[in-house]
């Protein structure tokens, strides 16, 4: 909404600007504020793009999980139980091995909850055959 706004500010001040019906001194300026204000609506987009997220890859045979440059991959047959689960307003994805429990924050994903679990559901089922 933020950005839509700003978009039109912007245009409008680029006609304005064009067609003389503002006067230029003050044109810049504010071209300037509206183009500062789009910048900071992008920036959320931007930061998630850059942040270390959580990064969940599988196939039929194992399941990767790759945190803070750290990777863990874990074979499907050792696997003896997964669910998603919701926690206060963040979905986890928690794998439980013999050895090991770990818990996923879904949150960063681009994919919903619900898909994730019909994928993993998917390839659970394949990997068993």
């Amino acid at each position: 909404m933020l950005a839509f706004i700003t978009l039109l500010l912007g245009g409008g001040i680029f006609y304005s600007f064009y067609t003389q019906a503002l006067d230029r001194r003050l044109a810049v300026p504010v071209s300037i504020a509206v183009f500062i204000v789009f910048g900071l609506s992008l920036f959320p987009t931007a930061k998630r793009l850059f942040n270390d997220s959580i990064i969940l890859s599988f196939d039929f045979i194992s399941i990767t999980i790759t945190d803070r440059h750290q990777s863990v991959t874990i074979d499907w047959a050792d696997v003896t139980d997964w669910k998603i689960e919701k926690d206060n307003n963040n979905y986890l994805l928690i794998i439980k091995t013999p050895n090991l429990k770990k818990k996923v924050d879904l949150q960063w994903l681009e994919k919903t909850p619900p898909e994730i679990e019909a994928l993993i559901q998917q390839v659970t089922s394949r990997s068993y055959q």
